[in-house]
């Protein structure tokens, strides 16, 4: 096609979810419509907000001038959860590459001009063979962050392979599959990975689900370590409301990674098995949230027996943490325990001595019955 790449045509469509996110919504789209032209495309999704979000994007696009507004698509639909809406972005999607954004968090104020550097030509880019394009993110220093008294660094190193270019390796892939943040909003994506692939509509953790997928389908990928994106904490969100639909929704995520592993065949086999085991330690983070430490157990020691046979038949050679979790849940959980109380006294949050024991021996926060709601799907874990 002889008019791809030209300074007219839109190669990169932003997909931005937006439920409940009234206060943050405006900068959101204004981070990317302010730094952007007709080059890129805007997806708006209001996904049953009961809050006054969809009047607040409707106002703002309005205020747009026109040619803006002829690239920003507003869409407004019945609550059906995240990962509906993601879908429902790489459906309407008519670019070659593909990003998103959550409503309450934004990029930063040189993403598209740095981007652009990092990628060089788009006419190459789009006519050749890297698929993926990964970054860093920032936490937002005026969030929930800055208020509960967090030390840590800004940067959320979540890019595993530092400042790269070229095709994905073996080893590669390993390191990415050990890493395991698979967080949807700190890429970009060639539209064509997700050729016969969706998010999982009845799963919480969709992107832990199916990011990894695009990775064994991709065949180049562009990687920095700058941070191009902020992060907001959201406190409504999974990371902070853990229910029992979650840990029973990783459960179900480490059973259908097992199963691709039994499915694939040579190397993609042995990385499936790989991140099966390693999905285990966010299944023991998310136990541990709901049940406390030692409560958990039960839970862990159960997964744990279900995936040591997958282990010892890839003879997997798992990273310490992973390895330990596989020896005994009972020493891995004690060793987060004694991680967590070291960061409890370093924040001075709370007195160590009688929080601590509580938090070991008694079941931390009860988990909720059920899921619901459409809390963005966070992953991190808080802490070691």
């Amino acid at each position: 096609m002889d008019t791809i790449g030209r300074e007219h045509d839109a190669w990169l469509t932003v997909g931005i979810a937006a439920y409940n996110n009234a206060a943050h919504i405006r900068a959101a789209i204004d981070s990317v419509v302010r730094q952007t032209d007709q080059r890129v495309n805007i997806i708006v999704v209001n996904d049953g907000s009961r809050d006054d979000t969809l009047k607040r994007i409707q106002s703002l696009v309005a205020g747009y001038p026109s040619a803006t507004r002829a690239r920003v698509l507003v869409i407004d639909q019945p609550n059906a959860g995240v990962a509906t809406v993601r879908n429902l972005t790489i459906d309407r999607t008519t670019t070659p590459f593909l990003t998103f954004l959550d409503g309450d968090d934004y990029w930063l104020r040189d993403y598209y001009t740095r981007l652009e550097a990092l990628i060089g030509d788009v006419s190459a880019l789009i006519a050749g063979e890297v698929d993926l394009i990964e970054y860093n993110a920032i936490a937002d220093p005026g969030g929930l962050t800055a208020r509960e008294g967090w030390t840590g660094d800004r940067l959320l190193p979540f890019n595993a392979l530092g400042d790269y270019r070229g095709p994905l390796t073996p080893e590669q892939l390993e390191q990415l599959f050990i890493t395991s943040e698979w967080y949807v909003w700190t890429r970009i994506y060639r539209l064509s990975l997700f050729d016969s692939l969706r998010f999982p509509e009845t799963l919480h953790f969709e992107d832990m689900m199916l990011t990894p997928l695009l990775y064994l389908r991709a065949r180049q990928v562009i990687a920095t370590r700058e941070a191009l994106i902020a992060y907001r904490i959201n406190p409504h969100g999974q990371a902070r409301n853990t229910r029992l639909r979650d840990l029973e929704d990783v459960g179900r995520i480490i059973e259908q990674h097992a199963e691709l592993a039994h499915q694939s065949q040579g190397e993609e086999r042995r990385l499936m098995a790989l991140l099966a085991c390693q999905d285990a330690l966010y299944y023991k983070t998310v136990a541990n949230r709901i049940d406390g430490y030692f409560a958990s157990l039960p839970r862990i020691r159960q997964v744990i027996k279900s995936l040591r046979p997958l282990k010892a038949r890839h003879q997997l050679a798992l990273p310490s943490n992973t390895r330990l979790l596989m020896l005994s849940p009972l020493l891995s959980n004690l060793y987060s325990w004694l991680k967590w109380l070291q960061l409890e006294c370093r924040r001075a949050i709370r007195p160590a001595p009688s929080g601590s024991f509580v938090q070991w021996y008694r079941p931390g926060r009860r988990a909720h019955a059920d899921g619901g709601g459409n809390a963005r799907s966070d992953h991190r874990p808080p802490g070691p």
